[in-house]
């Protein structure tokens, strides 16, 4: 492959070139060629797009250097990309799930699931021990939402996490069963929701939760734009007959399935990811989100549920948190007895190599980098292998093999529960990942009280989950909660860029560092 780029390369130096052991050098024909592809067909697209912001970026008088985030939740430089766009494939995702990841350390929870929705998409994914968790490949175009394999498989890191077409903007419907479905088509933001007043005249998401009262049609967007209730009504009026229900009940339809659309997927990535939902704290971001966190925990059986400050843009507040970053990956299949340390410190340096030349900067050398060792492991005779973090020192000192096969039962037995005793283990890639230095909690800035004459604004009808009915609700003023009094639902809580849900069997308190924190009866 290297001889034909070179050859490519020398006789056609303006053509665009993918070489599958430049982009994914890994065991998996197929997977590497679905892999090289995708980032063939992406690349002139991408690199259009980074010549048009770099261009962008010179006229407004920028002279430095940007930095473009990667799938795995770091960063890198535009050459990096330009070479392997196929990297940041699911780098917004990535924005929303180190936000989630920060906000459950600075809440000393070493346990919580991500949950973002925005206008489209809902994400979930799983963070442990403060960190989200990352697979090293993933799926594009699924056929079939919850099926495996029914998408083309991308062997590249990626943070970990499962992306359902369920947001503000999903359209509801009924089906060719004659059944109630929210998306995954979307309304979008032009024209949008019918409430817009922009055009739009299908029921979505947005139109059932003003119809229910939990969104302020006067305080949307901080009150720069105003919903309108009639169109709302219109949009659900004509759902609501189909289904031979009232337009009220209609409208609590929808919340109730786009809310266990997403529960449901959580369910099945948490169960494949080994984990129980119980022993986990949900952290909620994105415009739509809040308004289903609480709904949706209780479907998981999870009590507790956060808000960070600036919940609606939480997944930029991310962005900002970002590490520069590098992976690298080298084939070698190998039992664990038998392994060749000399070539494995031989792979290890060729992959650091690598890492620093696309990352570091000269100026950053020796700046709180940090280094981390991987080793995809399995049982002898299986295909699929578990990601088994290693000591730095790793390299073959004398023992060292028995304590490789306990890190890789440790860690399978974490995810499957039980352990295989009397098989060979063995090792079929190895993976170093370069990291630049941590970035501070940029959520502390955000956090800010207004002086105002009182936090309520007043009560209104709304839908209680719990109670199943309209009751009236109490409307809080987020910026100018009090710090570490105790307030109970049901309620809603304002600000700009998203309104929180709080059903009748919660109580919540707003802490010093400007979260609001629910916790569920149960």
């Amino acid at each position: 492959e290297e001889v034909a780029e070179a050859a490519l390369r020398k006789r056609y130096p303006e053509m665009w070139i993918s070489r599958s052991s430049g982009i994914s050098p890994e065991i998996g024909e197929y997977e590497r060629c679905s892999t090289v592809a995708a980032n063939a067909y992406v690349q002139p697209l991408v690199d259009r797009y980074m010549e048009k912001l770099s261009g962008g970026m010179r006229k407004i008088g920028f002279g430095g250097r940007f930095s473009i985030m990667l799938s795995t939740g770091g960063f890198t430089g535009v050459e990096s990309v330009r070479r392997a766009p196929i990297r940041v494939v699911e780098s917004g995702p990535a924005g929303g799930a180190l936000a989630a990841a920060q906000v459950a350390r600075s809440c000393g929870k070493d346990r919580a699931i991500g949950f973002d929705m925005g206008g489209t998409t809902a994400k979930i994914c799983l963070i442990r021990e403060g960190e989200p968790d990352t697979a090293n490949s993933f799926e594009v175009s699924r056929t079939s939402r919850f099926q495996k394999g029914s998408g083309l498989p991308i062997l590249v890191p990626s943070v970990d996490l499962v992306e359902i077409g369920a947001g503000g903007g999903s359209i509801a419907h009924v089906n060719r069963m004659g059944l109630a479905q929210v998306g995954p088509g979307s309304a979008g933001s032009n024209p949008g929701p019918a409430c817009y007043g922009l055009g739009g005249t299908e029921p979505t998401v947005t139109d059932a939760n003003l119809l229910l009262g939990y969104l302020n049609p006067d305080y949307f967007l901080g009150g720069e734009m105003r919903l309108s209730v009639q169109e709302a009504e219109k949009a659900l009026d004509g759902l609501a007959r189909e289904l031979s229900v009232s337009t009220e009940n209609a409208a609590w339809g929808v919340h109730e399935l786009v809310s266990e659309q997403m529960a449901s997927a959580a369910k099945v990535h948490i169960a494949e990811k080994g984990a129980d939902p119980r022993r986990f704290s949900l952290i909620a971001t994105g415009g739509a989100g809040p308004a289903h966190a609480c709904h949706m925990a209780r479907k998981l059986h999870v009590r507790r549920v956060v808000f960070p400050p600036s919940v609606g843009v939480a997944s930029t507040v991310g962005l900002l948190m970002a590490r520069s970053r590098s992976d690298a990956v080298r084939a070698y299949v190998s039992d664990v007895d038998e392994i060749d340390w000399k070539r494995v410190h031989r792979l290890l340096g060729e992959m650091e190599v690598q890492a620093l030349s696309e990352i570091m900067a000269p100026e950053e050398k020796g700046k709180g980098w940090e280094r981390a060792i991987t080793a995809d492991m399995r049982y002898r005779g299986q295909s699929d292998t578990v990601a088994v973090p290693l000591p730095n020192e790793v390299g073959g000192l004398p023992g060292e093999e028995a304590g490789m096969k306990k890190f890789f039962e440790d860690a399978y037995l974490l995810k499957f529960g039980r352990k295989m005793e009397g098989v060979p283990v063995e090792v079929a890639a190895w993976r170093l990942t370069l990291m630049g230095p941590k970035v501070d909690n940029v959520f502390g800035g955000l956090f800010f009280m207004e002086e105002r004459e009182t936090f309520s604004k007043g009560v209104r009808r709304m839908f209680d989950d719990v109670r199943r009915e309209f009751v009236e609700g109490e409307v809080y003023d987020r910026y100018a909660l009090p710090v570490g009094d105790l307030f109970s639902g049901p309620a809603v809580i304002e600000e700009r860029e998203s309104t929180i849900v709080i059903p009748g069997d919660a109580v919540f308190v707003k802490d010093k560092s400007g979260n609001i924190r629910a916790t569920l009866e149960g």
